[in-house]
């Protein structure tokens, strides 16, 4: 378990265990990405703007608990962002893919700099984790 998530459940875990659930399990999302040379600054505009815009949407509609975006200090561990979703429940996003479609559908994309994501990043690796509440 790498210490990024350790110290992530750590912070988080006060307001996880006060709000009200149905259910006792929950997914998390960890999604890692690296920033192509010299767009980290790019790519992090481009996650706030349209990434973390949907994942507000979807947390306003009761589809994620939570979602952040964290930013490493360690050049040596191979990524430079790690986007983190806590779903509604045990489903993760097959619990929800129906509806954050209809969303990512009406979003309007923000390019920064004329870039999109392929141009930004790529996506270095994702991890689900069960956390029983």
């Amino acid at each position: 378990m790498s210490n990024v998530f350790v110290a992530f459940l750590i912070t988080v875990s006060l307001s996880v265990y006060s709000q009200p659930t149905l259910n006792n399990k929950t997914i998390w999302t960890f999604t890692y990405l690296k920033a192509n040379n010299g767009l980290g600054d790019d790519l992090k505009a481009f996650l706030q703007q349209n990434w973390l815009a949907m994942d507000k949407q979807a947390t306003e509609q009761g589809l994620f608990k939570q979602y952040h975006l964290l930013e490493n200090n360690d050049s040596t561990k191979g990524w430079d962002f790690v986007v983190v979703v806590q779903y509604r429940d045990e489903k993760g996003y097959e619990g929800v893919k129906v509806e954050f479609e209809k969303i990512r559908q009406n979003h309007q994309r923000v390019l920064v700099n004329g870039k999109g994501m392929a141009e930004l990043a790529k996506i270095v690796k994702s991890e689900d984790f069960l956390e029983e509440l």
